[in-house]
């Protein structure tokens, strides 16, 4: 009995103590009218995607046309103009944490998608080049990126932003928040 529960206390306290900040960070749920369709353009101040709301110019809502990294859906942050997203999340001042997403493109338009990723005070820039990486609907080629922060405040805006003009913008996917020990 004294080992088994020996055993039991080993396993809990060597489970790393990970988890997502960041609410629906897949883009998964929300009120899509058109369900697993190619796209849903969404425009300033739309809530549809749960836990984001779209803070400038329009993005597109990606469904199975376009092969997610993480689930059915993914965003393109170009709609017919360059767009953001926002969440905010709940952080503890003065702590580190990690900031991780998923970035591809639009297979159409000018290969090279730009943009930036914005936490409270912090920004970052990040391109994706769909002819380098030879990106097509059903393999667009995610790329991993990864940065830390430091939080300054209770609540931090995370925004994701498009730098590419026009339609055929960055696609992202699977954004993650983790606290960092």
């Amino acid at each position: 009995m004294l080992a088994t529960l020996t055993l039991l206390a080993l396993s809990v306290q060597s489970k790393p103590l990970v988890s997502n900040l960041v609410e629906n960070g897949s883009f998964e749920f929300g009120d899509n009218p058109r369900p697993h369709d190619r796209a849903v353009r969404l425009g300033e101040g739309f809530t549809n995607v749960d836990s984001w709301r779209v803070v400038s110019g329009n993005i597109d809502w990606n469904g199975g046309y376009y092969r997610a990294y993480d689930g059915s859906r993914s965003l393109d942050l170009s709609g017919d103009q360059p767009g953001a997203v926002a969440q905010t999340i709940s952080t503890v001042p003065g702590r580190e944490y990690l900031l991780t997403f998923w970035l591809s493109g639009n297979p159409d338009g000018p290969p090279l998608k730009t943009m930036e990723v914005r936490v409270g005070k912090t920004t970052r820039r990040f391109s994706f080049d769909t002819s380098k990486f030879g990106a097509i609907p059903t393999d667009l080629k995610w790329q991993r990126h990864s940065f830390t922060f430091k939080a300054d405040s209770e609540d931090t805006r995370i925004t994701l932003a498009s730098t590419t003009a026009g339609h055929y913008g960055p696609f992202v996917d699977q954004v993650e928040v983790s606290r960092q020990p």
